[in-house]
């Protein structure tokens, strides 16, 4: 196929079938490797058929283009401004859109491209971050129920930033089920803030004791986002919790007294700098010593080796 074979092919003129075919043709020549001034010219001809009155026209060359290796960036953001009939199966069906192009489309196309992008399976991380930062709502809320769109934590503070009033979005997000555990811990904070300070403004509480209750809140949520994660990933969780200094003390006592020994473990491990098999072999003896031991060598108040040990007891079944 040479690029005379499109000269006498009518743009613009009456005859539908003729563009059709000349938009098949089109499609079909962009996925061969040709000289640079042949593929030039194609790609202007291609532009000028992607603005087509017709609406059949654009489709035929949308279907030609969807297993193409070569689309031009121009060309791409284009047919992405179309209508959905049209812009619909080619964001969502065209296989070889450039990382590039998809976040030229995110940034520079028209909200109603973002939309259907955004449904778009397995969406890099860096095109769901501007979807995050230039969409509206509705794109934003179609990222989020995207099962295999790719979020990161700075897609996720992003969303945050912009839409923590929407429900509907928020709602999404926190219903997903593959966040990394950085991500849980930001909403963690983000859920648990909010509703610390609702319950201070709300019920007049003492701040004492509605960090109480924050606190509970957090370590069950903690607990949660620990054993839901792979047993490699929960130690680094944990080392990276206790580096921002959220591995207190009462908060590894709330999960000995919710019954969660093995976080427990964990936790005392990393805030011991020790092998977890230490922490178990300190942990064979029940005594209050024993947790003194424990208690200082990971730098929380020995004064309450009491309270652990006798909680180990009880929730152990050693009582």
């Amino acid at each position: 196929m040479e690029t005379n074979d499109f000269s006498k092919a009518g743009l613009g003129g009456e005859n539908i079938a003729e563009r059709a075919e000349l938009a098949r043709k089109l499609g079909r020549f962009l996925d061969l490797e040709r000289p640079p001034d042949e593929r030039s010219e194609v790609e202007r001809l291609a532009l000028i058929v992607a603005t087509d009155s017709e609406l059949k026209v654009r489709k035929i060359l949308v279907q030609e283009l969807r297993t193409c290796r070569f689309i031009p960036a121009e060309l791409a953001k284009k047919i992405a401004d179309d209508v959905e009939d049209v812009a619909g199966p080619f964001l969502l069906d065209t296989e070889q859109l450039a990382l590039e192009t998809l976040e030229e489309i995110a940034y520079q196309c028209g909200d109603g491209a973002r939309q259907i992008l955004a449904r778009r399976a397995y969406l890099p991380e860096p095109v769901s971050f501007v979807i995050t930062e230039v969409g509206a709502e509705k794109a934003v809320c179609n990222l989020m129920a995207n099962p295999t769109a790719e979020l990161s934590e700075r897609v996720c503070l992003k969303v945050n930033q912009r839409f923590a009033e929407s429900d509907e979005i928020m709602e999404r997000l926190t219903k997903r089920t593959d966040l990394p555990l950085s991500v849980i811990d930001v909403l963690i904070h983000r859920i648990a803030d909010r509703w610390r300070d609702h319950l201070i403004q709300t019920y007049d509480l003492a701040p004492d004791f509605a960090s109480y209750i924050w606190g509970q809140t957090r370590s069950k949520a903690l607990i949660e986002a620990i054993n839901a994660a792979k047993e490699p990933e929960r130690l680094a969780y944990l080392k990276r919790v206790h580096r921002e200094g959220g591995l207190e003390g009462n908060l590894i006592l709330q999960m000995l007294q919710q019954g969660e020994i093995e976080c427990f473990k964990l936790a005392m491990a990393v805030r011991a700098r020790a092998p977890l098999a230490n922490i178990e072999i300190i942990l064979e003896d029940h005594s209050d010593l024993a947790f003194e031991r424990l208690l200082e060598k990971a730098g929380i108040e020995s004064t309450l080796a009491p309270i652990f040990a006798s909680t180990f007891k009880e929730k152990a079944g050693l009582a």
